[in-house]
């Protein structure tokens, strides 16, 4: 289609956006869940709603080594929290959120991955996930995590003198010891090393030997297997371990604290505050009921931590960040509207997250506001670190040959709204393909380049006549795609025909985007861990996992600081003078270690 449309906010209990790529049939969703006792309202612009003052002469100076308390939300959609959506329909389900929100800055445009691990691989490396060899397999899965020759933040604000504290989901790896967060800048952690586990008693059905299921439990504590205490419902333990760590925590160094939550993702584990919900919103179907009761216990806990903050003497100098790692699940299909997608996909409803940051260290100009400006989760390495004293960049890893960090210091563009005259590195673009994707798909300040094949995976949304992706499902052909996401967040229709017209105003910043993608494939990257099916792998996690007593963890002894072919051979036989394992090739490795 190659004509401009402009598309307003999709009022979020009326209709899905359509992708005008090669049909506008604009399909019908069902509706909402609003409160009945509210007027339905559009999902905030990704321009933002509240105008800014104009930024003061003199920046405010960033605050000196605050507290940082990161709230880290699994699947929450932009559409799923008050602060996006006014018209949600169990409002108290996000109300200490919403709170926050409103006290701090908006983000309107903060990006992630399309799933869980890239995301995490993102955030804790500071590098696109492209670059970190991440995909998203679970505990047992040979070679996933992040290499051990990249620094991570927590490493970095373990550096600065900070006290650094993991609670919930890691999903980064847990081949070997070394992979486990307490030996990757974690001063304590507790929960769960994969993506999913049960919310009561913490296991995971994975693949042993022979092929044959075995379910056993996800759940450590520091070093070390934890079996204990696993009858209470999983937010509750973290929110236990949470107040613990805040009330013991000397004053005397600064706090990083983790809340990495499995809520709201899948296993479907009734909450203990679903019944309440329930008893108020009877109307609500079970599915709804199971969503609003998860993020309630997610509300519950941030308003119990901001209250042992306060009671601990620790609020005055705290920041609050809080984040989704991807767009929301396609079985809610208002789960992210106006935006077209869901998790899985790179349609901005998959990649686009819900995000704050908020806590007395705001500036007073820029409490109560929205910004547009563009923040990848991987930019919280540049701003942690900035904000700590430290260095953002990794001499270690780039010394090895890695891939430098690819994060930017984000908090200046976030207090005064990307103004160029107090933020000169403003982020221009995020590129948001990852290995796994096979595609290239890059964001800028306005415009969206996909080239390659792209799923939609949405029930609302149909792909081009007799596109598949390489699982059957619908998806759209581009070569390019260009959407207008000021225009169009819905990413309603195609307007690569405009690259033909000399007038078009978005000429410079596609060739910037262009220019992002060529600058990336022109330079030696790291291979994504091998997705394939390796029994020997498994076998041996599984026997690992017997000998902890029946829970996941490292099964390997040791494993290279990088994952491409040439760089772990060279590791092996330069550094170890050991041999490398010949089922390894040029594609990447299938597993990473080092033969005596």
């Amino acid at each position: 289609n190659a004509t401009t449309t402009t598309a307003s906010p999709v009022p979020v209990n009326t209709t899905a956006p359509t992708n005008g790529t090669t049909n506008d049939t604009t399909a019908t969703a069902p509706p909402v869940p609003v409160n009945d006792t509210t007027t339905t309202a559009a999902l905030a612009s990704t321009n933002g709603t509240t105008a800014r003052p104009t930024p003061t002469p003199t920046p405010t100076p960033p605050p000196h080594k605050p507290n940082i308390v990161y709230f880290l939300v699994d699947d929450l959609g932009m559409a799923q929290v008050g602060f996006n959506n006014p018209s949600l329909a169990v409002p108290e389900a996000s109300k200490i959120i919403d709170q926050l929100a409103h006290q701090g800055v908006i983000l309107d445009r903060f990006y992630s991955h399309h799933v869980c691990g890239p995301s995490r691989a993102s955030l804790f490396s500071g590098r696109h996930a492209i670059d970190v060899s991440m995909n998203n397999g679970p505990v047992n899965t040979p070679n996933s995590g992040i290499p051990l020759g990249l620094t991570l933040f927590p490493e970095k604000l373990q550096a600065a003198g900070y006290k650094t504290h993991l609670l919930g989901k890691w999903h980064c790896g847990s081949m070997t010891r070394a992979h486990l967060p307490i030996n990757r800048g974690f001063t304590s952690s507790y929960g769960l090393l994969g993506g999913s586990a049960t919310f009561r008693g913490s296991t995971r059905t994975l693949t042993g030997c022979q092929s044959k299921k075995i379910d056993y439990v996800d759940l450590w504590r520091n070093d070390r297997p934890d079996k204990q205490d696993r009858k209470d419902y999983a937010t509750l333990r973290y929110q236990r371990e949470a107040l613990r760590i805040i009330q013991t925590h000397q004053p005397s160094n600064p706090l990083f604290l983790m809340v990495s939550f499995q809520n709201v993702h899948a296993p479907f584990d009734r909450a203990p505050t679903q019944a309440s919900i329930y008893a108020q919103h009877p109307w609500l179907n079970k599915n709804d009921a199971i969503f609003f009761g998860k993020l309630k216990m997610v509300d519950n806990l941030i308003g119990k931590v901001v209250a042992a903050l306060k009671q601990a003497s620790l609020w005055e100098n705290t920041l609050i960040v809080f984040s989704s790692d991807n767009g929301g699940v396609d079985f809610r299909p208002w789960a992210n509207l106006p935006l077209s997608g869901f998790k899985g996909t790179m349609l901005e409803g998959g990649v686009r997250a819900a995000a704050f940051v908020s806590g007395p260290v705001i500036p007073a100009h820029a409490v109560g506001t929205r910004t547009s400006t563009l923040v990848h989760i991987s930019d919280w390495y540049a701003t942690f670190s900035t904000l700590a004293d430290m260095p953002p960049d990794d001499d270690r890893a780039v010394g090895l040959g890695l891939p430098p960090t690819s994060s930017f210091d984000a908090w200046s563009g976030i207090i005064n709204d990307g103004d160029a005259a107090t933020n000169a590195t403003t982020r221009k673009a995020v590129l948001l393909r990852t290995q796994h994707f096979g595609k290239n798909v890059v964001v800028g300040q306005r415009y969206k380049l996909v080239t390659g094949i792209m799923s939609v995976r949405n029930r609302n949304i149909k792909g081009d006549p007799g596109v598949m992706d390489g699982k059957g499902r619908p998806a759209l052909s581009c070569n390019p795609c260009i959407f207008d996401l000021h225009k169009d967040p819905g990413e309603l229709t195609n307007i690569a025909a405009r690259l033909d017209d000399p007038n078009f105003e978005g000429h410079d910043e596609v060739a910037l985007l262009k220019a992002t993608v060529e600058s990336w494939s022109q330079n030696e990257h790291l291979q994504a861990a091998s997705k394939k099916k390796n029994s020997k792998m498994h076998c041996k996690a599984a026997r690992a996992a017997a000998a902890y007593g029946g829970v996941w963890g490292p099964w390997e002894t040791e494993a290279c600081p990088k994952t491409t072919y040439h760089s772990c051979r060279s590791y092996c036989e330069s550094h170890l003078q050991r041999s490398f394992p010949r089922l390894v090739t040029e594609q990447g490795c299938i597993f990473c270690s080092c033969l005596r």
